[in-house]
């Protein structure tokens, strides 16, 4: 009931919440005929792009709202950069939608509109405005294919400023977020020689500006110190506080990270004065750097008021990721005094602000603390959850690669602990026939060497301990990885020491799927985008799986496999295996990637014996062997386009199965006798969905 309660009052408060956002964007629309000129339309176009665009990750239902009250405007006054750019902020407004078609037809009419206008210029920045958004939701890869573009055409009609700015500002503060140094310094001197060469001051200090943060990433101190002082000249002639501002936080930035807190402390201080003297909002971050520098020095007081201004200033500046870090910091200062409960309060809110901003590298952040804070309380069961959810969300290698770690870390423990055996027995040797020679007159000595033996012995113990508590939580991540790659059942029977696993199913289905042409259609992308691609598919795969229980085999290329009825028996194995390849070819097939390119998929089932186990010793697989298995794949491999081919024995277990249920939801139409491969002539059926 308590359930039902909260549910309707969502649905009341999110109701209202779209009432709300449709009546502003109504507003917006009323207000294009009381604006006093064109010029006044196109500006308040501008704000509510702005609007929308600061809203793509936290909201996008509201973003769409907006973006779309501005298309009509912009249309209205017929503004082509206006138009370009509120299609581009509808397209990535989308991305919590299935409608991907939509997205890609919204950027290419943006893009379209100054080409056919033949306006170059136009076309660099709406491409850089693409490239912007992409950026805006953390997908680097693209928004960097849009920056170089953008760049050739800005190339191609001679634009230095924007080539400039592109170099600068957008590829290679990109390239430096992404660690691509390399890349990054080769851009940014491009952009400083273009800026020389036109005599661009303000240009000029900008890329100075960057070089010097690229140097502060490289812990080189002395060049970066050199770029910032040349830059902070220029702007101090220009009159840009807000940049000389950023030169010095940078520096403090540098000092914080090498313990020199004092140093630290009074570039930040400098830099939040310049703020203040330039009147405008104070960026969070710059309260939460002298924050932390209070926090490190152990003044809590200080610590707790500067984090306290970074969080108001986040809420006025409206920023979820101000709010997110002020949030953190604030967590991870009440944990220090050891307020343990007000610290998993702030920690909680970080949750959903980083959900919303697709902020992993946080979220794990925040979980990691969450389960150490847990742990400390005694809640183990919820350290459990966020660690769980802590090691989901980390970047991690491949479940082989870790495997093969976890094994070498074990190997070197083990080795490490016969050392210590081996190093105490001789220390202990040595002691002895010293002790023999001296004479067992010499009772102080050996008094003296049975308390030193004790006491490395002790030592010893103590670094054993502490190995086995380690080798004892790799074990456990390395039993946890094995659960990720086999069934929970057959990963069970490996660790009880079970070394041939070998099970035989009188009745099981196998589901075979294959993507149609694929090799040839991927032949010419990168291996990159069809590995995306192919990711995209197989996890949507694998959450319909799991949702009617059916086993996931394994993925040959381009095709997937998997069975319903092992390893565990079920007698609705057909049913289940029906509706997994049914609802997967309602929602996969006709799919079309960003390329544009259109992937069909056939799928083949069949009932029967099979015998599954376990293949390998070091790389082990759960696979399956019989003609149950064979037949399938010919079912898929003799089977059309769009289409589910089944054999007689499939078509016949799946009635039987539905006979005690009202009414039928699957449809069966015949193909016919054909000839297979290995079978001879076999009479065969297409399965529908009796509901569609």
């Amino acid at each position: 009931m308590n359930l039902i309660k909260v549910t309707f009052s969502f649905l009341i408060i999110y109701s209202l919440f779209l009432m709300t956002c449709l009546s502003i964007a109504k507003n917006y629309s009323g207000i294009a005929d009381k604006l006093k000129s064109r010029n006044d339309t196109i500006d308040f176009v501008t704000k509510l792009n702005h609007n929308a665009f600061s809203l793509l990750n936290k909201n996008p239902d509201s973003a769409r709202i907006l973006s779309d009250s501005a298309l009509k405007l912009s249309v209205y006054v017929q503004d082509d950069y206006s138009h370009a750019v509120s299609l581009i902020n509808l397209a990535f407004s989308l991305k919590g939608t299935d409608d991907p078609i939509s997205k890609i037809n919204y950027i290419k009419k943006a893009v379209n509109i100054l080409q056919t206008k033949n306006d170059k210029k136009g076309e660099a920045f709406i491409k850089t405005k693409i490239g912007d958004n992409y950026r805006k939701i953390n997908n680097y890869e693209q928004a960097l294919d849009f920056y170089i573009s953008a760049l050739k055409i800005y190339r191609l009609i001679n634009d230095k400023k924007n080539i400039a700015l592109l170099l600068n500002q957008k590829m290679g503060e990109l390239y430096i977020e992404n660690s691509k140094y390399d890349k990054a310094i080769d851009v940014l001197y491009q952009a400083l020689k273009i800026c020389e060469d036109s005599n661009d001051s303000s240009g000029k200090a900008d890329a100075l500006t960057n070089i010097g943060y690229f140097y502060i990433k490289q812990n080189n101190i002395v060049k970066a110190n050199l770029y910032f002082k040349s830059a902070m000249s220029i702007y101090q002639k220009l009159d840009r506080k807000l940049q000389i501002a950023k030169c010095l936080v940078n520096l403090g930035f540098y000092y914080a990270n090498t313990d020199s807190f004092y140093y630290a402390l009074n570039y930040y201080l400098k830099a939040l004065e310049l703020y203040k003297q330039s009147q405008k909002v104070v960026r969070p971050e710059i309260y939460i750097n002298i924050g932390r520098i209070y926090h490190l020095m152990r003044n809590f007081d200080k610590a707790n008021s500067y984090y306290f201004k970074a969080l108001e200033n986040a809420i006025v500046d409206n920023s979820d990721e101000g709010i997110l870090i002020a949030y953190l910091f604030l967590g991870a200062l009440y944990k220090d005094i050891g307020n343990l409960s007000i610290s998993k309060d702030y920690f909680l809110r970080c949750i959903n602000i980083a959900k919303e901003i697709n902020n992993i590298y946080w979220l794990s952040n925040v979980y990691n603390n969450l389960a150490l804070i847990s742990q400390e309380q005694k809640d183990f069961k919820s350290a459990y959850k966020y660690y769980k959810l802590y090691t989901d969300a980390k970047d991690s290698l491949s479940n082989r690669e870790k495997i093969t770690e976890i094994t070498k870390i074990e190997m070197q423990y083990e080795q490490e602990k016969k050392d210590a055996v081996t190093q105490q027995e001789k220390k202990n040797q040595q002691t002895i026939i010293l002790s023999f020679i001296i004479g067992s007159g010499l009772l102080l000595l050996l008094a003296f060497y049975i308390y030193i033996n004790y006491r490395n012995k002790k030592k010893a113990n103590e670094v054993l301990a502490d190995k086995n508590k380690i080798i004892s939580k790799e074990q456990e991540k390395s039993d946890n990885l094995l659960l990720n790659i086999l069934p929970d059942t057959i990963a069970r029977r490996l660790k009880d020491g079970e070394e041939t696993i070998a099970d035989y199913f009188e009745e099981a289905s196998v589901v075979f799927i294959d993507q149609v042409d694929f090799t040839s259609k991927s032949s010419n992308a990168k291996p990159e985008r069809v590995v995306q691609v192919l990711n995209s598919i197989y996890t949507e795969f694998d959450k319909i799986a799991v949702k009617y229980k059916l086993e996931k085999i394994k993925t040959i290329g381009d095709c997937y496999m998997a069975a319903s009825g092992v390893p565990i028996k079920k007698t609705g194995h057909a049913k289940d295996a029906a509706l997994f390849v049914l609802e997967v070819m309602q929602k996969i097939d006709g799919f079309v990637t960003d390329a544009g390119t259109e992937i069909r998929f056939r799928a083949g089932i069949d009932c029967g014996p099979v015998v599954a186990g376990i293949i390998g010793e070091r790389k082990f697989i759960y696979d399956l062997w019989g003609d149950t298995v064979n037949t399938a794949s010919r079912m898929e491999q003799y089977g059309i386009p769009g289409k589910i081919q089944v054999t007689e024995r499939f078509k016949n277990s799946l009635v039987e199965s539905c006979e005690s249920e009202v009414g039928n939801q699957f449809l069966f139409e015949e193909r016919g006798e054909m000839e297979i491969k290995g079978k001879g002539k076999m009479k065969t059926w297409f399965l529908f969905n009796n509901e569609n």
